[in-house]
């Protein structure tokens, strides 16, 4: 009896070893989709990319063909209205890829909502609820961009010893700068030429 043990031990582990028995612990886990809304940089452009299983959209545009490989963790889609190819993998909370267009390649990165990461201490990270010259919707900062009222932000910048922040709002060709003093900020905004007034505030 104990030299049948022995040789099935004998069997068990040269099975192991030689990679033909995978234990329970030594399975490899796979990736859930990365749905959901991330931010993403691509070639410097800054926005919001939203991902389901099926489409989504990316800088505000539909993007088709998104397919994800749980395994390789390789995630693919398609931007018509620009004729952009992307592929990237995603590793925990971040995305790394190149775009295709016009037969050059760029790179792209995407990150998910997360305050602890990408913003340096005391940075106003987030969703704020903003009024810019009586018009009221969501502002979400993040380093180097975010959105205001569902449209890119960039070049956000944060000076923790003034607490003065200041963003672009490219679409609109709107600068907008601002003191931020715990849970508001107020400041102001130019237009072709014009200064309006802003300010934006969060739940404590």
């Amino acid at each position: 009896m104990k030299k049948m043990c022995s040789s099935r031990m004998a069997l068990l582990w040269a099975m192991i070893l030689v990679g033909g028995l995978v234990l329970p612990g030594q399975a490899f886990s796979k990736q859930k989709f990365p749905q959901g809304k991330w931010w993403i940089d691509a070639n410097n452009f800054k926005g919001e990319l939203v991902l389901a299983p099926h489409g989504g959209s990316v800088f505000n545009t539909p993007i088709t063909n998104v397919s994800f490989n749980d395994k390789t963790g390789q995630l693919r889609f398609f931007r018509p209205s620009s004729g952009q190819q992307y592929t990237g993998t995603v590793t925990g909370n971040q995305i790394n890829g190149t775009f295709t267009q016009n037969g050059k390649t760029f790179g792209w990165k995407a990150w998910r909502e997360n305050p602890q990461v990408n913003a340096p201490k005391g940075f106003p990270q987030g969703k704020w609820w903003i009024n810019a010259n009586n018009r009221k919707g969501e502002l979400y900062l993040i380093p180097g961009g975010g959105t205001i009222f569902n449209n890119p932000i960039t070049g956000t910048t944060y000076d923790k010893n003034t607490r003065q922040i200041t963003f672009t709002r490219p679409s609109s060709n709107q600068h907008y700068q601002g003191t931020v003093t715990g849970n508001e900020i107020n400041g102001t905004f130019t237009q072709n030429g014009k200064i309006y007034g802003w300010k934006a505030w969060r739940e404590k």
